[in-house]
């Protein structure tokens, strides 16, 4: 499985998320369509909404990625959320 596009990640307007790619900015994904039937109903603030989601998945990742790493070591370790933790992980990365 690749990995995915280094962060940080950066939502914009109309539901896109970018990264930045040497001197450019990568468009990572885009949340919607303006012909979307979705869009006329709710306007372009969910797929902002989203967007900013998206956006904050790679520090939310690392985040976890170091909770785990430092579970022993955490005061109020408890194991059933460190086993939810590890699951997400391993969603995120494809495992």
């Amino acid at each position: 499985m690749s990995r995915h596009t280094e962060g940080p990640w950066r939502a914009a307007p109309a539901g896109r998320v970018f990264a930045p790619d040497g001197e450019w900015w990568l468009q990572v994904c885009k949340v919607g369509e303006f012909d979307d039937p979705e869009m006329l109903m709710h306007g372009k603030s969910r797929w902002e909404a989203d967007a900013r989601l998206i956006a904050a998945a790679p520090e939310m990742l690392e985040a976890l990625e170091k909770m785990v790493t430092a579970e022993h070591k955490m005061p109020d370790y408890h194991p059933q959320w460190m086993n939810y933790i590890r699951a997400i992980v391993a969603k995120a990365k494809g495992d």
